[in-house]
């Protein structure tokens, strides 16, 4: 039987396990906007990169700063907040859109895959320290650690030029 249930620390939240219960709500699907490195693994159909694979950051320190080099790729639940964050930003110097991409959470080890859109590490079960609980949470945001291979993806829009 499929039931929305408390207490599950997986993404998959309403079933406790995917491997026998169907996703028939479809809430396995997260979304990503592309930097460009990223963009052109995409776009050449390879796994998608973290910035930098070897680091070992705290998903608090990923989260409270967007600019540093992590092993983590921040995904959201939400296509609407990826499509904003592929909005083309003059003020930042973005003057393209940036191509957005679905990523199937199924087609990745649960281990890698941190839902952290309720403000909570679920490494920890502790609530992340503000700013990053409340931007966790606005963002819908879902940590992928490591890579995202290319059969786990596909282009969901394509930015800028393409």
């Amino acid at each position: 039987m499929i039931a929305l249930e408390g207490g599950n620390p997986t993404i998959y939240g309403y079933v406790f396990n995917s491997n026998i219960e169907l996703d028939i709500l479809g809430l396995i699907i997260v979304y990503r906007s592309l930097n460009g490195k990223q963009e052109e693994q995409a776009l050449n159909n390879t796994s998608i990169q973290p910035k930098n694979s070897s680091a070992n950051y705290s998903i608090q320190e990923h989260i409270d700063n967007g600019n540093l080099e992590t092993q983590y790729i921040s995904t959201t639940k939400r296509q609407e907040i990826a499509e904003r964050y592929a909005s083309p930003n003059p003020k930042r110097g973005k003057t393209e859109s940036s191509t957005i991409i679905e990523i199937d959470t199924d087609k990745l080890n649960p281990k890698k895959v941190c839902d952290v859109s309720n403000g909570i590490n679920p490494e920890t079960g502790v609530p992340l320290n503000n700013p990053a609980r409340k931007w966790a949470r606005k963002d819908s945001e879902v940590l992928i650690h490591g890579d995202i291979p290319n059969d786990a993806y596909k282009i969901h829009k394509k930015g800028g030029n393409h």
